[in-house]
């Protein structure tokens, strides 16, 4: 799931993706054609055992019951956001903490002051993110950036 903030009186927008249990092995950030590309795959848990002391089930094709409520949420994921005009992988920092992935780049890189947001080194996070968790940093050049984490 995922949050986007477009406050049009910030400077900055920023997305918000609720990632439990991931880490920054696990997901891919970059850019791609103007698009900000976040996908990942997330495992479900081995809850139980395969003991092959279970009864057969009634019917051959009918697969015994395992999990009777399944509502955690497994499997590959794609995200993809259209970057403003103008904003490259030097302009875009995210940070993954707790399970949440906030990733934040700039409305307008043109009206940033002095040389602009990608300026900064990358291990600069946005100036309104909290310095915890992981930071993440684009890096990289061409058409395709990955995301450094």
């Amino acid at each position: 799931r995922m949050d986007l903030c477009d406050d049009p009186d910030n400077p900055y927008i920023t997305a918000a993706l609720e990632l439990p249990g991931m880490k920054a092995d696990q997901l891919s950030v970059r850019i791609e054609n103007s698009n900000l590309i976040v996908e990942g795959e997330r495992s479900g848990p081995y809850l139980h055992r395969a003991t092959g002391t279970r009864e057969p089930t009634s019917s051959p094709s009918e697969p015994p019951t395992l999990y009777p409520v399944q509502e955690l949420k497994y499997g590959k994921f794609r995200r993809e956001l259209k970057l403003p005009s103008g904003v490259t992988a030097a302009h875009v920092r995210s940070m993954l903490a707790e399970g949440m992935l906030t990733i934040s780049w700039p409305r307008d890189p043109s009206a940033l002051p002095g040389q602009g947001y990608g300026s900064h080194s990358t291990s600069t996070a946005h100036p309104d993110a909290t310095q915890t968790g992981t930071n993440t940093s684009l890096a990289g050049g061409g058409d395709e950036t990955g995301l450094a984490v």
